[in-house]
């Protein structure tokens, strides 16, 4: 007994079948990339690294200067987050300088 042939719209069927498992398969494997290139970059700060620490929070400086400020945020004070520098990386912590203009107000007379 010979297997039933496929009718043509059955071929339709497999095909858009085979081409959302291979987009399955690509997307996981991004997935996956990018977790072991997470999983990476956390080993090497917990053995103290320290020129992927500083690689780290350049990147993360870099994007605080070009993000939005947040709602709840006074501009002064992200002005003054703007201006962060880093200055010293140890494998225990990092040491960042920023410049920010004081406010004051008074109340009845005073400081």
């Amino acid at each position: 007994m010979a297997p039933p042939l496929l009718a043509l719209s059955d071929y339709g069927l497999v095909f858009g079948v085979g081409v959302v498992l291979l987009l399955f398969l690509i997307v996981g494997f991004a997935i996956i990339q990018g977790t072991r290139a997470q999983l990476y970059w956390r080993q090497r700060v917990i053995e103290g690294d320290v020129d992927a620490i500083r690689a780290l929070v350049t990147e993360e400086l870099g994007r605080w200067k070009t993000m939005k400020p947040p709602k709840d945020v006074d501009p002064a004070t992200w002005a003054g987050v703007r201006t962060a520098e880093l200055v010293d990386v140890t494998p225990d912590g990092v040491r960042v300088s920023a410049v920010a203009e004081g406010q004051y107000a008074q109340v009845n007379g005073d400081r």
